[in-house]
Formats: C-alpha cells, sequence, structure tokens
C-alpha cells in the first residue's frame, strides 16, 4: 500500500476533528502521565535515598570526629593519671604526707620540696590548672605555688566529694575553681599505705578551656565527657555546663547525636552537631531534585510525543483510508511485513472494493431487470395478434396448396413454439418437458434441411422429472447448427444427453461441426465466469448462461470444450432437484 504519512498538517487536522477526544491526545495525556509519575517515583525514591546517604555521611564524619577527639582526651586523661601515679610514688610527696607539720609554716623543708616537684609537673603540661597534695594526717595541703593548712586554702570545692569518699577508687569530677572560674575537670587520687591506713591526696586540675584548645578541634559541635553516673564531666557548649546529662536535653530535630564509649576510662563521649551545618547538602540535593524534575518533565514531554505520533499512524493510516479509500494500493515492494494494522488497512479495502463490486453487480442486475422487463413489455404487445397472424398465414398457405403442407407444419410449429417462449408463468420446468418444447424447433430445421440434419436424444427414465430452466436447450442447438454444422456444408450430428452425477444434474449438447480456436475457447469460457451482462441481440450460450445464473444461482454452471475441426461441446451442470 501506499503508506501515507502522518505529518504535521494531517495531525494538526486530527486535533481540529477531534480536539481533546482524538486518540492522539488521550494516549499523549496517558503516556506523559505514565512516563512522568515512573520518573517521579524514581527521583523521590533517589532524592530519599541520596538523603539517607547524606544523613549516613554525616554521622559517619561526626562519630569519627568524635572517636578522634576521644582518643586525644584518652590520652589526656592517662597522662592527668600518670601524673597522679608518680606524684604517689614520689619519694618527696610521700615524705609531705608522712610528716608532723605541728604549724602552718610553709617553710618546712617537706613542703618546699613539695612545692618544688608540683611546679614542675604543672610547668610541663600546659592543660594542667593546679596540683594539690593533700596530708590527712596534718590537714596540710600544698600546691605549686601555697602551702598551709587546709582551712587557710580558698578552693575547696573538691574537698567535700574527697573526704565523703576516702574508700573510693580514683575518681574525677566536675567542678568550678573556688566556686567562680575556671571550669575544672579534678582528678582525685587517694594515697594509702595500706587499705585502712589513710595519708591523704592527689588532686590534678584540668582547665577545661586549655583541654578543649588542645583536645578539640576547631568546630561547631558540642562535645562532653559524661560518666556513668551522667554527671558531665567537660563540655564545649556553656549551655550544657549542668550537673547530669540527660539525652533529652538535645533536640534530634535539630542535632545530630553521637555517642563513643571511652576505651580506657569509666565514661562516654557525646557530640552534638548542629542539623543545619549540613543544610547545604540538603539545598543542593533539593536543587538537583528540582532541576533533575524539570529536565525529566520535558523529556517526558518530548517521548509522550514521539511515542504518540509513533503509535497513532496506525490510526491515523486508518482513517486516512476511510475518508479516501480511492487512494488505497496494494503494496508491490518485496518483503512486506505484513501487521495487524495492515491486516485491518487490507479487511477495511477490501470490503469496500467487495462492497463497490456488489453495488455494481446490483446496478447491473436492476439494468438488466429494467431491460427484460421492457423486452417482455414488448413481447407482450397483442400476443394474440402474433399468434392468428400465424394461424391466418397457415390457413392461408393450406389454401393456396390447397393442403396440408410442409410449410404450413413449419408455421404451426413456430406458432407452438412461440407460444412456449412468450408464456413467463413457469420459467423452471422439467427436462421432460425442454425435451418436448424443443423438438418442434428440431422438427423445425429438419423440415429445412431434411438429411443434413440428425439429432440424437439420449435422456434417461430417472431423470425426466428433473428441474431445467425453460428455453435452454433451444438456444444451444441453435447455435450448434449455424456455428457448427451448417459451415461444414455436410451432415451433422448433434448429440443432447443427460445424466445425474452426484448432486449434479449434467445436460450435455455435443456436436462434430467446424469447432473452435483454443483461444477463443478460453475467452468464451472466462465470459460464461465472469459477465452477467445481456447482449443485445444475442441469444446464444451466454444468454443461457446468464438465465441459468439468474433463475438457479452459482451452483448452476456451464463449461466448453471445442477442437477445431471435430467440434464443440457445451455442457450445463445444474442443481439435482425434481419438479412437483
Amino acid at each position: 500500500m501506499k503508506k501515507k504519512k502522518i505529518g504535521k498538517s494531517t495531525i494538526w487536522q486530527m486535533l481540529q476533528d477531534y480536539r481533546f477526544n482524538s486518540v492522539l491526545v488521550r494516549n499523549f495525556v496517558m503516556i506523559l502521565g505514565i512516563l512522568f509519575a515512573v520518573f517521579s517515583m524514581i527521583m523521590l525514591v533517589v532524592s530519599k535515598r541520596m538523603d539517607t546517604l547524606t544523613e549516613q555521611e554525616v554521622q559517619t564524619v561526626s562519630e569519627n570526629s568524635l572517636k578522634q577527639t576521644a582518643q586525644r582526651m584518652d590520652t589526656v586523661m592517662n597522662e592527668v593519671i600518670q601524673i597522679s601515679v608518680q606524684l604517689s610514688l614520689d619519694d618527696d610527696i610521700m615524705n609531705f604526707l608522712l610528716a608532723d607539720l605541728e604549724d602552718s609554716s610553709v617553710n618546712h623543708e617537706e613542703t618546699l620540696v613539695a612545692r618544688t616537684k608540683l611546679k614542675q609537673y604543672a610547668d610541663i603540661f600546659s592543660y594542667v590548672d593546679s596540683i594539690y597534695v593533700y596530708s590527712s594526717r596534718s590537714r596540710y595541703l600544698v600546691t605549686e605555688e601555697w602551702g598551709g593548712n587546709i582551712g587557710e586554702f580558698d578552693d575547696l570545692t573538691w574537698y567535700s566529694n574527697f573526704n565523703e569518699r576516702i574508700y573510693e577508687p580514683a575518681r574525677m569530677i566536675s567542678r568550678p575553681k573556688a566556686n567562680k572560674y575556671p571550669y575544672l575537670i579534678t582528678y582525685i587520687q587517694p594515697v594509702r599505705l595500706s587499705q585502712m591506713h589513710f595519708l591523704g591526696g592527689i588532686i590534678v586540675n584540668v582547665d577545661v578551656e586549655r583541654l578543649g584548645e588542645f583536645a578539640v578541634a576547631e568546630t561547631d559541635e558540642t562535645i562532653m565527657i559524661v560518666d556513668r553516673r551522667n554527671h558531665i564531666l567537660f563540655t564545649t557548649n556553656k549551655n550544657y555546663k549542668k550537673e547530669k546529662w540527660k539525652e533529652t536535653d538535645a533536640d534530634v530535630n535539630k542535632m545530630l547525636l553521637q555517642e563513643v564509649e571511652s576505651e580506657t576510662h569509666d565514661w562516654k563521649y557525646v557530640s552534638l552537631v548542629p542539623r543545619e551545618k549540613y543544610q547545604h547538602y540538603r539545598r543542593e540535593l533539593k536543587r538537583f531534585v528540582v532541576y533533575m524534575m524539570g529536565l525529566i518533565s520535558l523529556c517526558s514531554i518530548i517521548a509522550s510525543v514521539a511515542i504518540s505520533v509513533y503509535s497513532y499512524q496506525p490510526v491515523g493510516s486508518i482513517v486516512n483510508l476511510l475518508k479516501d479509500p480511492q487512494a488505497y494500493q496494494p503494496s508491490k515492494k518485496n518483503g512486506f511485513r505484513k501487521d495487524e494494522t495492515q491486516t485491518i488497512i487490507q479487511n477495511i479495502a477490501y470490503n469496500f472494493y467487495s462492497n463497490n463490486k456488489m453495488q455494481k453487480e446490483l446496478q447491473d442486475y436492476l439494468t438488466m431487470t429494467n431491460q427484460a422487463q421492457l423486452t417482455a413489455l414488448q413481447a407482450q404487445i397483442s400476443p394474440h395478434f402474433l399468434y392468428n397472424t400465424l394461424e391466418n398465414i397457415r390457413w392461408k398457405v393450406i389454401e393456396l396448396c390447397r393442403g396440408d403442407n410442409e410449410a404450413s407444419q413449419m408455421i404451426l410449429k413456430l406458432s407452438e413454439l412461440l407460444r412456449i417462449s412468450l408464456d413467463d408463468a413457469d420459467q423452471i420446468i422439467s427436462i421432460e418437458q425442454e425435451v418436448r418444447n424443443t423438438r418442434l424447433y428440431v422438427d423445425i430445421l429438419q423440415l429445412r434441411y431434411e438429411s443434413k440434419l440428425e439429432v440424437q436424444w439420449n435422456i434417461p427414465e430417472e431423470v425426466q422429472k428433473c428441474a431445467i430452466v425453460k428455453v435452454s436447450l433451444q438456444p444451444l442447438i441453435e447455435n450448434a447448427v449455424y456455428h457448427g454444422i451448417k459451415p461444414k456444408r455436410e451432415k451433422g450430428i448433434i448429440q443432447v444427453y443427460a445424466e445425474k452425477d452426484s448432486e449434479k444434474l449434467k445436460v450435455t449438447i455435443r456436436d462434430d461441426g467446424i469447432g473452435m480456436d483454443p483461444e477463443e475457447c478460453r475467452i468464451l469460457n472466462e465470459d460464461l465466469r465472469n459477465n452477467f451482462q445481456f447482449k443485445k441481440g444475442h441469444i446464444g450460450v451466454r444468454n443461457v448462461n446468464q438465465r441459468l445464473k439468474l433463475l438457479l444461482g452459482d451452483q448452476a454452471q456451464m463449461n466448453v470444450t471445442s477442437e477445431k475441426g471435430k467440434g464443440t461441446c457445451v455442457q450445463m451442470a445444474l442443481p439435482y432437484r425434481e419438479v412437483e
């Protein structure tokens, strides 16, 4: 088929014709909706996944940062513990703890030696605020800068904890120095000669601010050290300088919480990172999602248009065919691939041409009917006038010849034959009656040709009552005489016989005339199969064939075989049924 392309003008015309009811528009909306929904779901899943990955990455970074801070803090605290242990084992410090100092003079030799020792340690470690050595025996306390009775010392916020828990192991507490400033992490190391012989303690004070500068990187996060009792030992955020820590204190919607247990101490490190610190990642992600959604929308529209136009082409081809069926021509391309659309188009075209053909045939039948009616009307113009005229001629001949003769017999038979032909009461008669009627015509011929014509009849008794179209044998015999035997110029034989073959009645008229050329015979047979129009002025084989098909349908068939110089055979195959 010459396939019309569905171009812009055609699509525009379709949209004008059908508007939003067009299959093209509905397909476009459906495909766009599906593509947009699918791509949107994918983008939402990807966005959610990327958001989760970003959250996990932030948590991982925060956790790694907290672990590094914890390692530095543990290192510092280990150094603090090491300082206290070394001092508790130092001989000079032990002499101070064992000395019996009766006055508060700072010039005792033991006091001076202890202060010198403490100053050495305090100068080495920058994060150490101060170191105290307290003797419970003499109630004497010495620092790197001062020594005297503990009652005269101004920083005693550690003392109640020390005095109430003298039998407990070493520990750390958080406190303000002298109830003011700075905030300190104080490590209290009790010193004993034995389990029940308490000598005093080593108190190492770590400055929180210096510790933060040393161990915590500059960051917006909050770092805390929380002991097993949830006491806050250290924090970089003044808002969390409380005695106890609760996880509920942190707003998880605004803060990212991380906790890491210390590897060497009985506390944990807590990190609080403001979520807004990572909001720029989320904003970038949202911006990326918006850009991608815009790109996806554009791609969805383009893809929807392309798919809709492509899928609409078969529908457009069918619509074009329905609008202009005459433009359809079968494809003659080699390798033509038949699909559903082509099947529909071919069936529509076939039905169109079949309808046209049927309409043309119907018109031809109507024309033939009108012609037949006109012929019948013309034939019925005073038929008694013809009979009476022939009868008058016959009696005139008898009168002139003074008796019955061949001419009067011919006129009599012709009159009878004419009566039978013009009688339209029954168009289907028995073959017995048709043979009887045809013999009238044969008798006329034999009066004319005498010994030059012989007609042989072979009609078995079993087919005598079979139905046949009236006046179907006479035209065939006439055709055999004038086109076969007469040109031969010698005696001719015509054989007429009938037989039952399955559900068919076969009637054969065979002559030994001059015959026909093969090409002429082929054209005649093709004409008998395909042509149903009456040939004006011709009542031969074609006329009989046309009347057979009109009265008996396509089951009635005629076939002609002929051989040049040997004769012609006309065979009629009719539906086998008997006349009531």
